[in-house]
């Protein structure tokens, strides 16, 4: 079976007053359907540029990403573009919601975007907020909402459009150490009923030892890959 990620050969260099600066150089690893893979490494490692390559938000100087299929390191943004509304969805340490629409209207957009019917949009948006157990919440706004809570607005946003890949960049950085667990916890049995493959960033190495598979990085290369516990 063919992986949903392969990464060959990725290098990133950035020009700064004359000089060229290596965020990533000769990556290369691949990424099965369904699995469980965490990235880690110090800050500066590299590890958020790799997220932003896979995601398809930046290009590699070098070197090819194939992402459910598709070449996308070098493809057209309109194949780029349609890969993250459809294919991928990512979940950042900063939940990322809109600040004027309520938990319904926030986990509802990306579903707008796709331009889904509006009563199976309803469906859609009552199904995952019921599995983020936030159904009594869909009304309210992100500020009246706890940083454990508006974390899992961000998940059900995330599944809403089926992903076939999570990238989840730090998810539980900024949350104290019981939330992070519920949100790793509920990650993990969104993972198990769906089957989506998870890529998560993390400098915690508990919770890396989650994954099916661990890749370590430093300087912006690939110094380990090895199975988690």
């Amino acid at each position: 079976m063919s992986p949903i990620i392969k990464v060959e050969n990725i290098t990133k260099v950035y020009s700064r007053k004359g000089e060229q600066i290596y965020a990533l150089k000769d990556v290369n690893f691949e990424v099965a359907k369904g699995e469980f893979v965490s990235i880690v490494g110090h800050s500066g490692s590299g590890k958020s540029t790799l997220l932003d390559i896979l995601s398809c938000i930046i290009k590699p100087t070098s070197g090819k990403v194939w992402i459910n299929g598709d070449e996308v390191a070098h493809a057209s943004e309109r194949l780029r573009t349609k890969i993250r509304r459809e294919v991928i969805s990512t979940i950042y340490q900063e939940h990322n919601l809109i600040p004027v629409l309520n938990a319904f209207q926030n986990v509802e957009l990306p579903l707008r975007l796709k331009k889904i019917d509006p009563i199976e949009r309803r469906e859609i948006v009552n199904k995952y907020l019921k599995l983020v157990g936030l159904e009594e919440r869909s009304g309210h706004k992100p500020d009246e909402l706890s940083g454990g809570e508006k974390q899992r607005v961000a998940i059900a946003r995330s599944l809403a459009i089926s992903p076939k890949i999570i990238f989840a960049d730090e998810p539980t950085g900024s949350l104290d150490q019981e939330t992070g667990k519920q949100i790793i916890d509920l990650i993990l049995e969104t993972r198990k009923q769906i089957g989506t493959t998870i890529v998560l960033v993390t400098h915690d190495l508990n919770l890396a030892d989650m994954a099916d598979k661990i890749i370590e990085i430093k300087k912006g290369m690939v110094i380990n890959i090895k199975n988690g516990k």
